[in-house]
């Protein structure tokens, strides 16, 4: 689990949050079924999480995602930011 991951796991934690990790379908408005169990709650949130995919353009084998940005122990001087989702606005 990546350093970021385990920082919102930790938010969660005392967040009166129960964290369920799998495959889930919506049985109906306030029930989902994860991985065989059922559960319902008046407010339930799907985060899908996303994979960054590969470049596939010429120079991409110097670009970094977001994870490996996160990863590094010293800045850049300088760095370009290519999208527009919350993370890129974030390193802006």
């Amino acid at each position: 689990m990546s350093r970021l991951n385990v920082t919102y796991k930790k938010l969660l934690d005392g967040s009166r949050v129960d964290y369920v990790e799998g495959t889930a379908t919506f049985e109906s408005d306030y029930v989902v079924e994860c991985e065989g169990k059922r559960y319902s709650a008046d407010h339930i949130l799907i985060a899908s999480g996303s994979t960054p995919a590969p470049g596939g353009f010429e120079g991409s084998d110097f670009c970094m995602n977001s994870n490996d940005f996160f990863e590094m122990t010293e800045l850049p001087k300088s760095i370009i930011c290519v999208g527009g989702g919350y993370i890129g606005v974030e390193l802006a």
